[in-house]
């Protein structure tokens, strides 16, 4: 599929998914804004190349059609999840037979999961944390400040070690610190 974001906006960008927006943009509120008329008009994702303040490009809207979507996961996802209910119905109650027709979607299965690697991509260039180099948008006007929208935050249980990941809308309080709150109960 796709090794990295840079990759899957590339294939955005090649079946017309992706439109380029090169003039500065501020993140307080005017992002949001042309994100979301862009989103109601049916218009393709966004590449924010200079947001003001920040060192880095911002994209937005990749997974807001079904169309991209469907580039993302290779399939439209209701044929993916046709493919799934349909291996799970095999798969009740497991046979060895069963089990060797579905090999190859329990193969895609456990290459899924989570792994440990001695040297992550992400480790390559280590810089001291500067989150205000990153494009983090103020969304709303009654916004307390910056909120990462969506991130993938990696809990783990300390009793039993098990990780969950989830996503919790984070503030980014300054340039080394965020903050979330969780509902409990």
């Amino acid at each position: 599929m796709f090794d990295n974001l840079q990759d899957f906006v590339r294939h955005l960008e090649k079946n017309g998914e992706l439109h380029r927006v090169s003039v500065e943009v501020d993140p307080v509120l005017e992002i949001t804004e042309i994100a979301t008329r862009a989103l109601k008009l049916g218009k393709p994702a966004l590449l924010f190349e200079k947001v003001k303040g920040a060192d880095y490009p911002l994209v937005i809207n990749i997974l807001a059609s079904e169309r991209r979507i469907e580039l993302a996961l290779g399939k439209h996802p209701d044929e993916l999840g046709e493919q799934l209910i349909s291996f799970a119905e095999k798969v009740m109650p497991p046979s060895p037979k069963v089990l060797f027709e579905e090999s190859a979607m329990l193969r895609r299965i456990y290459n899924s999961r989570p792994k440990n690697v001695t040297i992550a991509r992400s480790q390559a260039v280590i810089e001291q944390p500067n989150l205000s180099s990153l494009p983090i948008l103020k969304t709303w006007p009654q916004d307390g400040g910056h909120f990462v929208t969506l991130p993938q935050v990696i809990t783990y249980d300390p009793k039993n070690g098990k990780r969950n990941i989830g996503m919790y809308r984070i503030q980014k309080f300054d340039d080394r610190t965020t903050g979330m709150h969780w509902q409990i109960g």
